[in-house]
């Protein structure tokens, strides 16, 4: 999925990859949801569903914060090393920079 989300494709390339992503994640979280649930005494159930959200939550907010701490702290000295030494700052600061932009510098 990772190619479908490239600088040159389409918006329907997007559209289609987010879309498959949405369903699969739609299918997963009612399963896992339900299998908790069923383990719990009715009273319980308000409790186990928060909790699997909140870990569900919480993992994503983890997970975001390891990849702004790889991007902040990681990325800008692995390209360096990556380019070499024949690049210039203003290539590395490009390339370093076009992360958020809609395609990478030649």
């Amino acid at each position: 999925m990772i190619r479908f989300r490239g600088a040159n494709n389409s918006n329907a390339e997007l559209f289609i990859v987010q879309a498959v992503q949405g369903v699969g994640d739609g299918i997963v979280t009612p399963i896992l949801l339900t299998m908790a649930q069923l383990q719990v005494k009715h009273v319980e159930l308000g409790q186990i569903t928060a909790i699997i959200l909140m870990f569900s939550t919480l993992g994503a907010g983890v997970r975001s914060s390891i990849a702004g701490g790889l991007y902040t702290n990681i990325f800008l000295p692995a390209l360096r090393s990556r380019l070499g030494a024949g690049a210039s700052e203003t290539v590395i600061n490009s390339v370093y920079n076009s992360i958020t932009a809609a395609d990478l510098p030649a």
